[in-house]
């Protein structure tokens, strides 16, 4: 969940290439929607198993499911104010060896939807480099960084950018988040005074 927090601060940073497509939600569910219109969206998809242990006021968790023809490990969906902003889907490679090829395809695939990202960012810190053969152990320790983003304007309000976002996790997960702007930079902004009430 660090990760994901980490990563939803990062992509709320201006960027100079975006879409004039707005995306208005995420899983064929509108961002807006109260959390019971999600659950009734989501009763529709029977793969998905909701974890309710593992929900709270602004999660819902669900396991299992396909996306774009993948299986899933899990999926999140998030709220501010009751209302969705945002979904975190878990993808896992079925070989280590397989996940830069499968972020790689998933980033293709975006590409070909939206446009050709960008925003592109892939490094590694020492010992590591690209094309030394170890950068999924790179990946494990922290060493090493996936990510893309795709912006677009908001469906909600212009002034804050909605986003897909593709990573890696450091337990080698991919992760393809999409996150409505305004509500995501209201989550964020939470995040990080809850965060600096700490100190």
């Amino acid at each position: 969940m660090k990760n994901l927090l980490l990563i939803l601060f990062f992509v709320n940073t201006p960027y100079l290439l975006m879409s004039s497509v707005k995306i208005d939600g995420a899983m064929g569910i509108k961002f807006g929607s109260n959390r019971e219109q999600v659950k009734q969206e989501m009763a529709k998809k029977p793969d998905y198993i909701l974890d309710e242990k593992n929900c709270d006021i602004n999660n819902l968790f669900y396991k299992n499911g396909r996306f774009a023809g993948r299986d899933v490990e899990y999926l999140l969906l998030t709220f501010v104010d009751n209302k969705f902003q945002g979904a975190a889907i878990f993808f896992r490679a079925h070989l280590e060896s397989e996940v830069i090829d499968d972020y790689n395809s998933i980033r293709d695939d975006l590409n070909q939807k939206y446009y050709v990202t960008e925003v592109i960012k892939e490094e590694y810190k020492y010992p590591y480099e690209a094309g030394d053969g170890f950068t999924e152990t790179a990946i494990k320790q922290g060493k090493a960084k996936f990510l893309s983003v795709w912006k677009f304007e908001s469906s909600i309000n212009s002034e804050y950018n909605s986003s897909i976002i593709l990573s890696i996790s450091e337990d080698l997960k991919i992760i393809l988040i999409y996150q409505e702007g305004t509500l995501g930079n209201i989550a964020s902004e939470r995040e990080k005074n809850k965060i600096m009430s700490d100190y």
